[in-house]
């Protein structure tokens, strides 16, 4: 269902287990284990993939995973 207002989105977070997240979104601190999620996704066909760092700290995962990216990748900025 969608969550229109932040108490309800509270309240669904609050429900949420680790497992549960895991086994429907894929996680990973690694960058090497994310790069080569995104591998396994262009070889499926995709030529877009959008990133979301749940992590408050975005900065250091970025900076260790955008060269990563720049080496494995053809880059297109936003759209």
């Amino acid at each position: 269902p969608d969550l229109r207002t932040p108490e309800q989105c509270e309240r669904a977070g609050g429900q949420a287990d680790r497992r549960g997240v895991l086994g429907a979104v894929r996680a990973s601190p690694d960058v090497e284990r994310q790069v080569a999620l995104l591998h396994e996704d262009a070889a499926l066909g995709f030529t877009r993939i959008y990133l979301h760092n749940v992590n408050r700290d975005h900065r250091p995962f970025f900076e260790k995973l955008v060269p990563r990216l720049v080496e494995n990748f053809r880059m297109q900025g936003p759209a």
